[in-house]
C-alpha cells in the first residue's frame, strides 16, 4: 500500500468533503477532541487542515518532499513528515484513535501481496486498541481500486468491516456548467478492542487468505504485466 500521485484533473482541496461530512465521520468514529490522527496520502495537506480544525492532533505522511514542505509551511499545526512504506513498522505502537488513507499506489497494485498487506497490518499496529482504519475512494474511472479491493485486502486481519457511500455536490467554476456530485466511499475497519501486538498484526499477514496468490481486481493484474514489460 505504498503511495503515489495520481492524476485527477483537481486539486486537494477540490476533492475535500464538506464540514458536516468530517464531523460525522469523526462522530462514527467515536474521536474526541485531543485524540490522535494517521493520514496518509500524496495530498494530506486537506486532510489533515480540517482534522485540526476539529482539535485532533495529526501526523500526515506523504512520499513527495514538495508536498511534505508544503504542509509544514501551510499547516503548522500538524506535523508533516516524509513516508517510506519500507519503514512503516517505525510508527508508535498503539498512539493513534484514527488512520485516514487517503489513495493506495498502483506498484505494487495488488492489495493482496504480503508487501501491501504488510504495510496495512503495520498502520494497524499503529492504533488505539478499538481505532478505526479508514479509507477514502472516489468513483472515478483511472481509480486503481474499488471497496471490494480493500475487502478482500483487509480479510486477514482481525476486525470488524463498514462501507460508507456519500455523493457530494461539485460546483464548476462556470455558473453555466450544471451541479455535478461526484460519489465517494469510505472503507471504515475497526480493530478489536483488545490489544494486538506488531507480531501478531504480522502474524495475520503470513498466514492470511489469497496473500500472494491471487490479484485483487483486473488492474492489479493489467499492472503487473506492464511491471515485467518495463522490467524486460
Amino acid at each position: 500500500m505504498s503511495l503515489t500521485h495520481q492524476p485527477t484533473g483537481s486539486s486537494d482541496a477540490d476533492r475535500d468533503l464538506p464540514r458536516r461530512l468530517w464531523r460525522q465521520l469523526l462522530l462514527r468514529s467515536s474521536v474526541q477532541v485531543g485524540g490522535t490522527a494517521l493520514v496518509i496520502g500524496t495530498q494530506p495537506l486537506t486532510a489533515a487542515e480540517r482534522l485540526c480544525e476539529f482539535g485532533l492532533d495529526v501526523l500526515a505522511l506523504c512520499h513527495d518532499p514538495a508536498a511534505v514542505m508544503t504542509g509544514r509551511l501551510r499547516c503548522p499545526a500538524a506535523e508533516f513528515q516524509p513516508f517510506d512504506p519500507t519503514r512503516a513498522w517505525g510508527l508508535s505502537a498503539q498512539a493513534y484513535d484514527l488512520a485516514l488513507v487517503l489513495d493506495t499506489e498502483p506498484c505494487p497494485a495488488n492489495l493482496l501481496s504480503r508487501e501491501a498487506r504488510l504495510v496495512t497490518a503495520s498502520v494497524l499496529s499503529a492504533l488505539k486498541p478499538g481505532g478505526r482504519l479508514l479509507w477514502r475512494h472516489e468513483s472515478r474511472p483511472e481509480a486503481p481500486h474499488h471497496s471490494g479491493c480493500w475487502f478482500r485486502h483487509l480479510a486477514c486481519f482481525p476486525g470488524e468491516i463498514d462501507v460508507q457511500s456519500v455523493s457530494v455536490p461539485w460546483w464548476p467554476l462556470s455558473a453555466w456548467h450544471p451541479v455535478r456530485r461526484r460519489e465517494t466511499t469510505l472503507v471504515e475497519f475497526t480493530i478489536p478492542a483488545a490489544a494486538v501486538s506488531p507480531a501478531e498484526w504480522r502474524h495475520c499477514v503470513d498466514t492470511g487468505l489469497l496473500t500472494d496468490r491471487r490479484s485483487c481486481c483486473a488492474g492489479a493484474v493489467e499492472s503487473a504485466i506492464e511491471c515485467r514489460v518495463r522490467a524486460a
